[in-house]
């Protein structure tokens, strides 16, 4: 079955863009929405979520499964010493893929839910009309008001701290992936 290895090959560098190539723009994306605030970060969050359901969960998936017939196809002893790099580099993103899973996904929704419920109160005060005073609703108030609320910024700051480390543990994996190194006897 060697004769599959580079086409498996192909789809497992394919599913590697596709799924983690947008994530290196998260980043940005969340920066700019923080600036532009309001409805840029309940935008932000949900573009974030749409990409992360169809293009990097299916594109983890693609990786790992392409990565197993792989492994099958080319009868690579994946668990003899001479490939630690390569166990090591399934550990990590199985590891990353359960993280996402249990900690960032779920992050990714409650930012998603603070987002909804700041944009429907900030619609209700626009919709509210002048305050007695004559200034517009909603104008004014604490500092930071138009910022995330306390709880959301803080789960932005986490998931930003997160996109980081997994950034840092990809390029840890394909490091491994592509030089192969020898590690131990």
């Amino acid at each position: 079955m060697a004769w599959l290895f580079p086409y498996l090959l192909f789809v497992h560098v394919m599913g590697a863009i596709l799924a983690f190539g947008p994530t290196y723009a998260f980043g940005t994306y969340a920066g700019l929405a923080e600036r532009e605030r309001g409805p840029a970060l309940s935008f932000n969050n949900r573009a974030r979520g749409l990409v992360t359901r169809r293009m990097v969960m299916p594109g983890t998936l693609l990786v790992i499964l392409s990565g197993a017939l792989m492994i099958w196809a080319h009868d690579i002893p994946w668990l003899d010493p001479a490939f630690r790099w390569l166990q090591l580099a399934v550990v990590l993103v199985i590891g990353m893929l359960v993280w996402n899973m249990a900690v960032s996904v779920p992050r990714q929704k409650r930012i998603a839910e603070l987002g909804a419920q700041a944009a429907a109160a900030a619609a209700a005060r626009a919709s509210a009309g002048p305050t007695p005073d004559g200034s517009p609703a909603g104008a004014g108030g604490p500092p930071g008001a138009g910022g995330p609320p306390p709880e959301m910024a803080a789960l932005i700051s986490q998931v930003r701290r997160d996109g980081k480390a997994m950034g840092v543990l990809l390029v840890l994996v394909v490091f491994l992936m592509v030089v192969k190194p020898q590690m131990g006897p």
